[in-house]
């Protein structure tokens, strides 16, 4: 027996010690992964609750390309536009990059109007998608004037630490024209993290929750629990943006957004 095992350790020695080498990494990374990067479902019990928007409200939401409103606030805004609260969407990009401008447009009203969203109140600024940054100069101006002209309570912007660069550089921008202007509330939507939103795919029953790398203290972490309506809306608008869906890479993104609650960062003074 034992000069059985030997001889069959030194046929498969070379085999098996590169199956370690490649499957022990693997497995402490994973183990990271889920220690580290995800935080537990109860942790969604200890964020704070925003607030429910009242009649009272105008709501401005800044979006990166079509969809990005959606999926970081539909809820929210189908919420505020039954309360009676005017809502304005500016969506910065022309959503253009793979030739697909006017069906992304399309689809861009047809969502916000199942969110109660007027098309009077949607304003298109038309940069290249995916070019955002190089409009720099001019994109504070505008972010400047649409307030100004809106006279918003509240406004949802891209988070800034988000790794797409059209969201990060808007979401700079928002805040760079907010620490100069006038006082709101402002909250940040995150759509793309490698650990967030997990996991990446439809699991309506489970919670947004934010990447533990983003647990810091010049933020804090909201839930927004929508009514069982505006989830229903909100899952009916996303299912709009059929350009998208039909990306086998993007679609678990998108649907991953219909949740139980949305998720927003609130920058700390």
């Amino acid at each position: 027996m034992k000069t059985f095992i030997k001889d069959w350790w030194t046929r498969h020695k070379r085999k098996l010690t590169i199956v370690l080498f490649v499957l022990v990494p693997f497995v402490a990374y994973l183990a990271y992964t889920y220690a580290y990067e995800v935080l537990p479902g109860a942790a969604f019990y200890l964020l704070p609750d925003l607030e429910l928007p009242t009649p009272e409200e105008r709501v401005l939401v800044f979006a990166p390309h079509p969809d990005d409103e959606t999926i970081g606030a539909g809820a929210y805004m189908f919420t505020a536009t039954r309360s009676g609260a005017p809502v304005r969407i500016v969506l910065a990009t022309d959503g253009n990059k793979h030739g697909l401008k006017n069906q992304r447009y399309r689809e861009f009203r047809h969502a916000t109007s199942l969110l109660g969203v007027p098309p009077h109140q949607l304003e298109f600024w038309e940069y290249p998608d995916g070019q955002l940054a190089e409009h720099r100069d001019v994109l504070a101006a505008r972010v400047g004037q649409a307030i100004a002209e809106f006279q918003p309570t509240v406004i949802f912007y891209p988070h800034p630490e988000d790794r797409h660069p059209d969201h990060a550089v808007l979401g700079r921008t928002v805040e760079e024209v907010l620490a100069c202007g006038p006082e709101v509330r402002a909250y940040r939507y995150l759509v793309h993290h490698p650990y967030f939103p997990q996991p990446k795919m439809l699991a309506r029953q489970n919670f947004l929750l934010p990447p533990v790398a983003m647990l810091t203290f010049d933020q804090r972490w909201l839930k927004f629990c929508p009514s069982p309506e505006a989830k229903k809306a909100k899952t009916a608008a996303v299912l709009e943006y059929r350009t998208q869906l039909k990306n086998p890479f993007l679609r678990p993104l998108l649907l991953s957004f219909i949740r139980e609650n949305e998720l927003f960062s609130s920058p700390r003074p």
